[in-house]
């Protein structure tokens, strides 16, 4: 984390600005929209009288670096101005990074715009990487200080980058693990790529670790093809192996013990609502005799999904001892 460069504290009653207001970092990420702002250069900050700042948290995937940045243009007047995000690396002792941290579903790098507030204050925001529009798989917004006196934006849009034509007929990245664990996280314990060459199907995603059902590699799903109405094609190759002998494991498909996709949505940038969990798919009935299994489904996207901020495509199995292999994951357009 760098250093903070984002500080707003509202000076309520005057007492030290003189008139009511906020004293803020003197920069013009914090002041760039607020002329009225005046360096005060003893402090460096700089103090706004009668200006009401608010602060919008905007959640994105972890997968994205420090080079990330979050433009902000001020509709009405064009003028812009830059702001960098947070995010905490795990790092193991020797400074590397933990990837059983970092590929967590529940960590988000965050960006947090504070900026003049007030109906008459319309934001346009869009995300940049070495100096193109980039989109980070999903954004998630929240106002980080709710039910604060302070007006809200009259707007806060952020602007989606056009996909290219046929991109969102395939929803999974790297479903053949040929790029390892590229574009694959876990609800928890880590994911882990194996070789199974030996049975014709290459590389292949699990976990490290599983105490849970609800634990096993996931997918997010890009949110601008969250697009309602739309039909896909869920499949996979599957095969169960015990967590520390790796022998074969078998499971009652009919009682529900078999690996199962599950969709999650939800919005928010620091806390979750608006959540749902959806079906998408399972093994109708395991074959012993074969050494994958296959998963088939198909699913239509929801209006619920489509307003989601976030929507994650997780694996869970209720057998703790075994640990999900899967290979072949697609999540394919079925267009009519």
């Amino acid at each position: 984390m760098g250093p903070i460069d984002n500080v707003a504290i509202e000076d309520v009653d005057g007492t030290l600005i003189g008139t009511p207001g906020y004293i803020v970092s003197d920069n013009d990420r914090m002041t760039a929209f607020a002329p009225e702002c005046v360096s005060h250069t003893a402090s460096c900050t700089a103090h706004c009288p009668g200006t009401c700042f608010r602060t919008m948290g905007i959640a994105v995937s972890t997968f994205e670096d420090d080079s990330l940045l979050l433009e902000i243009t001020d509709t009405d007047t064009g003028i812009k101005t830059s702001f960098t995000g947070e995010y905490d690396w795990p790092l193991n002792s020797d400074g590397s990074v933990n990837m059983a941290e970092h590929t967590k579903t529940h960590r988000n790098r965050r960006f947090f715009a504070t900026l003049p507030s007030g109906g008459t204050r319309n934001y346009e925001a869009r995300f940049v990487k070495d100096g193109e529009t980039h989109w980070p798989l999903f954004v998630k917004t929240q106002y980080e200080d709710p039910g604060h006196h302070c007006p809200e934006f009259a707007s806060f849009t952020v602007v989606e980058p056009e996909v290219e034509v046929g991109y969102c007929d395939e929803l999974i990245r790297n479903g053949d693990v040929s790029s390892g664990v590229d574009n694959w996280w876990a609800t928890m314990g880590g994911v882990a790529v194996v070789d199974e060459s030996s049975s014709g199907q290459g590389l292949a995603i699990t976990s490290e670790s599983r105490w849970a059902e609800w634990m096993g590699p996931a997918q997010y799903l890009d949110s601008r093809c969250m697009i309602a109405g739309n039909k896909y094609k869920v499949s996979a190759k599957v095969k169960l192996i015990h967590k520390t002998t790796s022998a074969p494991l078998t499971c009652g498909s009919t009682n529900g013990y078999c690996p199962k996709f599950i969709m999650k949505i939800e919005s928010g940038a620091w806390e979750d609502y608006d959540e749902g969990w959806s079906y998408m798919g399972g093994v109708s009935e395991w074959d012993s005799s074969l050494e994958w299994n296959t998963i088939e489904h198909e699913i239509t996207i929801s209006q619920a999904m489509a307003d989601a901020g976030s929507a994650v495509m997780y694996s869970e199995c209720e057998n703790l001892d075994a640990l999900m292999v899967f290979d072949d994951v697609s999540v394919q357009r079925i267009i009519d």
